[in-house]
């Protein structure tokens, strides 16, 4: 049951990675919506999903649409470059990318626990 009125979409290619992060959101009450990489995830945002989710957590690293390619497409949408933004990275320089992407959030993979994720996402939801 939802406890949340917000969805948050997750994009990460690393397929356990994405389903964990999609169990923890989905135990805490949000709904949750995954894509593999970015230009998945903007099909999804372009019309396959019913109403846009609230945040989106992005992984910066990945093989088809990089973070940085889909955030670029992002705020070049009117529609999708209000969603705020978490970007999730081991990148040891990551609050100079998130304020270069114009993110606002970050989290530093690996994660420091559950609660830090969740914290995170409800300062958008």
């Amino acid at each position: 049951m939802l406890k949340h009125e917000c969805t948050v979409m997750v994009i990460e290619d690393s397929q356990d990675l994405q389903t964990l992060l999609a169990r923890v959101l989905r135990d805490d009450g949000y709904a949750v919506e995954c894509a593999s990489g970015g230009r998945e995830a903007l099909t999804k945002l372009n019309g396959q999903m019913p109403s846009l989710p609230h945040v989106i957590m992005l992984d910066l690293m990945m093989s088809d649409m990089d973070g940085y390619q889909f955030r670029a497409a992002q705020v070049q949408d009117p529609r999708l470059s209000q969603i705020p933004v978490i970007i999730m990275t081991a990148d040891g320089n990551i609050r100079g990318k998130s304020d270069s992407l114009k993110a606002n959030a970050y989290l530093k993979k690996p994660f420091a626990g559950i609660e830090d994720i969740l914290q995170t996402v409800a300062r958008f939801c």
